[in-house]
This record gives structure tokens, C-alpha cells and sequence, in this order.
């Protein structure tokens, strides 16, 4: 169950990470591969922030922006 202060960061990678790549990134942080297809957009997003807006709930969206906030703010 995610918590208020958990944070999640996903990458869109288009090819599957390397032995080597995999093993760099798990020096770092706590990695998780998932796997998804999907849909092809009609349009691009103008903005990364479209991007979260149209793949996170509004929970999520909220979340982020205060983790943000605090970072940023």
C-alpha cells in the first residue's frame, strides 16, 4: 500500500535495460521493472506535466504536487 511519503518515478524506456544498466540503477535506488503496452498517442503532450496528468489519478496528482512544493517551493 503506497503512503503519503512514498515516491514513485516512472521512465518510459522503449528496449529492455541491460544486465549492467539494471545492476547500475539498483546501486542508487529501489528499482521495480513493469511492463506495459501502451496506446499510442494522437497527440503529443506539450509538457511532461501533461504526461503525469494524463497517467496519475487525481490522489496521485496532489501528492506530487506538495512533494514538489516541499522540493521546489
Amino acid at each position: 500500500m503506497r503512503s503519503k511519503n512514498d515516491v514513485y518515478l516512472y521512465f518510459l524506456i522503449t528496449r529492455d535495460l541491460s544486465g549492467y544498466e539494471l545492476e547500475e540503477l539498483k546501486k542508487i535506488c529501489e528499482v521495480e521493472i513493469v511492463k506495459r503496452k501502451l496506446e499510442r498517442c494522437k497527440s503529443r503532450p506539450r509538457s511532461f506535466l501533461d504526461v503525469l496528468k494524463r497517467e496519475l489519478n487525481e490522489e496521485d496528482m496532489k501528492v506530487l504536487e506538495e512533494i514538489a512544493s516541499e522540493k521546489c517551493g
